[in-house]
């Protein structure tokens, strides 16, 4: 079962659409399938975020990992990415960035600017 959360859901414009070969809806700001995926049979998407109508749009698959801390080591690995994409682009060492990143969650996770609605 995959669970989206958000306040609203937009597609976007129709000319931002496009059907690929499998006559799935795609968005022309949609990510690519990374080469080790496409190459691995077992691959699995896990996650997808979108900013949308000035909302952030999560779908996801709960079911990835029976236990719920994989998805806590899974989500610092993907700040880790993040991190080294910005020291990357030239805005700052990977520990400021990561620094930086955990007093936003840590101030996020104590104080809510934004309350998630399921949708199933």
């Amino acid at each position: 079962m995959a669970i989206e959360l958000g306040v609203e859901y937009h597609l976007g414009e129709k000319e931002e659409l496009f059907v690929s070969a499998e006559n799935k809806p795609r968005h022309t700001n949609e990510l690519d399938v990374p080469p080790q995926a496409l190459s691995d049979s077992r691959a699995v998407e896990i996650a997808r975020i979108w900013a949308a109508g000035s909302n952030q749009i999560v779908a996801f698959r709960a079911e990835t990992w029976s236990d719920p801390a994989t998805w806590g080591i899974m989500l610092v690995d993907f700040v880790k990415h993040i991190a080294d994409a910005y020291e990357n682009l030239g805005k700052g060492t990977r520990n400021d960035i990561l620094d930086t990143i955990k007093l936003a969650f840590d101030a996020e996770w104590r104080m809510p600017t934004d309350h998630q609605t399921e949708k199933q």
